[in-house]
């Protein structure tokens, strides 16, 4: 797999998420490879604090953007 097609995946997922104002981090091996790390990942992984974000509207706006859990319920 190319970088590419990850790479757009968490821009599209991280635009989606500022609209909520959100604390956020990633994570997994696009994080790894920031720090010189490179592994092989199909997949992007973000850390969303949810202290104050009703966690209903969270999900609602990721399945609007048609961003899918790993794992459901999510």
């Amino acid at each position: 797999m190319t970088v590419k097609p990850v790479v757009a995946a968490l821009l599209h997922v991280w635009r989606t998420l500022e609209k909520l104002d959100a604390p956020m981090a990633v994570m997994g091996g696009l994080a790894m490879a920031a720090w010189k790390h490179v592994r092989l990942t199909h997949d992007v992984d973000i850390l969303v604090g949810i202290g104050d974000i009703d966690v209903s509207r969270l999900i609602e706006t990721l399945q609007k953007a048609d961003v899918r859990p790993k794992h459901y319920p999510p």
